[in-house]
């Protein structure tokens, strides 16, 4: 066969893609040579010690050079490493392509490339060198190969850019080339240095941080201490009401249990039962294993459902050993809680802002990372340390007073009991916190929509400046009031409306808020006074008898709490432009009645207020006209809406409607902690004096004077019955 090709052009077409392939292999490593680079770079900028200065520069207001030679080729060779990257993958399957289909024409086309080797060839492989010489020339002009030429001309490029470009590329994207570096030399990175006295701080911030831990960790052990005891004494209640269950319970259900047989082994009650084993149960003569089974089984159920009603009920009365346990256990809590505040106080005083810092200056991982900081970024570290360093000591050394005083304090769990009786409130709501689930909290939000609910649970409160401490469904119903603004607070008589009020008002006051204004009758105007001073730290100005109008001008250029009596509305007299924080007004019923005088003058009063709480004790949902008549000078909306159901006020429908405006709870509802009514008779023997008055009166059958003759004594010190009490 002849030859279609000049032995020339042969020459040539095999050099062109040899040199183009070879620049195409030297192209598809270069990843893995820059970032070989890269490594070189930072190893010689360790060993210099060039980053630590360059630190050392910029905490002294210096600025980094970058065109000095080493940070240049290391900058350069991160943007050339970046660059390859880039490409790599894409690249280096092209490149694998275009080998395996151009290698074999090249060594087809190499055997016919001169006059000699082609003399030599058979038939077959000249046939096979034509063949190639043509589809190398096809395949020059290919797509596929043309890619990689146009990709290796742009790669070709890449590593003759102006060092401008790359520093502002480089400054552009400073995050993207730091994690580029750790990517490429994750080996190296970690033996990095570190700024000695940046380590110092955050050494210093770490033990003081441990010592924090270690206390709370000593909250959590009390947590489950008290966990521990209040399981227990369920348990102890649990025992007594089933010794309280006879056996003969089980036959209710007509069973055919052996009872008499069951009694006879002195299994008496439930109790005998719970505590006692299948096995020890069918040991009794005429008892089954499978019967015992099935009395094991109905006992644990009636006990499982019987332990879902226990409520825990601490009593000064009822004292035993589980419930002393328990109360000590959260006396040890409670006095630990007060100390935590310390540290609470010390952490919004010096602690969350050295925290804060402390989380800044740990984006400093190593001198390195200093190079990939923007300059607001570089700012911000530099404060943190500056702050840190002026602070680190007074916070480490406050941390190691408490921890100290952590470590010496001693609790004295005899005095539990006396504690109890002081702070209750505090035994229970810590008892509500740890066991949700076992106090029907439900009754708080007294059947408010579920998004209400959430809403108001999540509501902020701000107790700083309040003297007492709340019950949970007291909180709440300071933050219906503070979410809803415009409310009717119906709690039942005794549970503690005026502090909640009073409660509001401190909250508000944390928020902003100046003036208050109440609104009461004049029997209880006293004692508003008294309680608003003893239960928080609000100024309280009296405005009632001859000096009222002094007292109202007064209350208006200095604010606090102003009380006043309904018969005195009628002297407040608001610009149009005056508003206050809060109106409250008790005994809210006592504006029912829209014609009465101070019905007017609290409504005109009410203009002014920026929020609005009626108060009353008295159950006004059944007087339902009454009811809409004081809403609808909180939410007039609401009252029109309502007004066409009235006839329904005890459906659902109606409640939900009023849920935004009225909120009611009751004793029972709330107040879990109160004992049941305990009835005891107490014998006392009736001295002398008694025994005389008790004779006259029998004599005379005066039957009245005998039940009281232990109060009829001339002094009741002598009084069997009054010293008895």
């Amino acid at each position: 066969m002849s030859r279609t090709y000049e032995y020339k052009d042969a020459k040539n077409l095999i050099k062109y893609f040899k040199e183009k392939l070879k620049t195409a292999s030297l192209n598809a490593d270069k990843v893995v040579t820059y970032s070989e680079a890269i490594k070189d770079n930072i190893n010689s900028l360790i060993s210099t010690k060039k980053l630590n200065n360059l630190v050392s520069k910029d905490m002294q207001g210096e600025k980094v050079d970058l065109y000095d030679n080493d940070i240049q080729n290391f900058i350069k060779n991160i943007y050339f490493y970046k660059a390859f990257k880039k490409y790599t993958c894409e690249y280096k399957s092209i490149y694998n392509r275009v080998i395996n289909q151009s290698e074999i024409l090249i060594k087809n086309l190499s055997y016919g490339r001169n006059a000699f080797l082609y003399f030599f060839l058979s038939n077959k492989n000249k046939n096979e060198a034509n063949d190639a010489y043509k589809n190398l020339n096809d395949y020059k002009n290919s797509d596929l190969f043309l890619n990689l030429i146009s990709t290796n001309d742009s790669l070709n490029k890449i590593t003759s850019t102006n060092y401008e470009i790359i520093t502002n590329n480089y400054k552009s994207n400073l995050h993207e080339y730091y994690n580029d570096v750790k990517t490429c030399s994750s080996s190296i990175f970690n033996s990095i240095d570190t700024i000695s006295s940046f380590n110092s701080i955050k050494e210093s911030y770490n033990i003081s941080s441990n010592y924090i831990d270690e206390i709370y960790t000593k909250k959590n052990e009390l947590i489950n201490h008290i966990r521990e005891n209040f399981k227990n004494y369920q348990g102890y209640i649990l025992l007594q009401k089933l010794s309280e269950i006879p056996t003969d319970e089980l036959n209710k259900s007509k069973s055919g249990i052996r009872i008499k047989t069951l009694k006879d082994a002195g299994f008496n009650n439930y109790r005998f039962l719970y505590v006692a084993t299948v096995s020890q149960i069918s040991s009794v003569h005429g008892i089954s294993y499978n019967m015992a089974t099935d009395i094991k089984t109905k006992v644990e159920i009636y006990a499982y459902q019987l332990l879902k009603s226990i409520k825990i009920k601490l009593s000064i009365d009822d004292k035993n050993k589980y419930s002393n346990k328990l109360v000590s256990s959260i006396y040890q809590y409670l006095i630990f809680k007060n100390f935590l505040s310390n540290i609470n106080d010390f952490n919004k005083e010096i602690g969350n802002n050295i925290k804060n810092n402390i989380e800044i200056l740990k984006r400093f991982e190593n001198v390195l990372s200093w190079l990939f900081f923007t300059e607001n970024e570089k700012d911000e570290i530099l404060k943190a340390y500056k702050y840190l360093k002026e602070n680190i000591d007074i916070y480490k050394n406050k941390v190691h007073e408490i921890h100290s005083s952590f470590k010496n304090l001693k609790i004295d769990s005899a005095l539990s009991w006396d504690y109890f009786q002081e702070h209750s409130i505090d035994f229970n709501n810590v008892l509500e916190e740890l066991f949700p689930d076992l106090f029907d909290n439900s009754s708080l939000t007294n059947g408010l929509p579920e998004k209400l609910a959430r809403e108001i649970e999540n509501q902020e409160f701000f107790p700083e400046g309040l003297k007492c401490t709340l019950r949970n469904y007291q909180i709440l119903g300071v933050k219906y009031i503070l979410h809803q603004e415009r409310v009717l607070l119906g709690d039942e008589m005794g549970l503690g409306k005026t502090v909640e009020a009073i409660a509001t008002m401190v909250s508000l006051t944390n928020t902003g808020a100046t003036h208050f204004l109440v609104i009461s009758p004049a029997s209880v105007l006293e004692n508003w006074f008294r309680e608003i001073i003893r239960h928080s730290k609000l100024k309280a100005t009296k405005i009632y008898g001859s000096h009222k109008k002094e007292a109202i001008e007064a209350w208006k250029k200095t604010g606090g709490v102003a009380v006043t009596n309904y018969e005195s509305t009628g002297y407040f007299d608001f610009n149009d432009d005056f508003t206050f924080s809060l109106l409250v007004v008790d005994e809210a019923h006592y504006i029912k009645n829209i014609d009465a005088n101070r019905s007017q003058n609290t409504r005109n009063i009410s203009k002014h207020a920026s929020r609005l709480l009626f108060m009353t004790g008295t159950a006004i949902e059944n007087n339902v006209s009454e009811m809409i008549s004081l809403i609808s000078v909180l939410r007039n909306d609401i009252a029109k809406e309502v007004t066409p159901l009235a006839y329904f006020s005890t459906s659902n429908q109606f409640r939900e409607k009023i849920a935004p405006v009225y909120l009611r709870r009751k004793r029972d509802d709330v107040l879990t902690e109160l004992p049941d009514k305990i009835e005891k008779q107490e014998i006392c023997t009736l001295n002398d004096e008694e025994e005389k008055i008790y004779e006259k009166s029998l004599f005379f059958d005066n039957h009245q004077q005998v039940r009281r003759l232990s109060f009829n004594i001339d002094n009741l010190d002598n009084s069997s019955k009054t010293i008895r009490i």
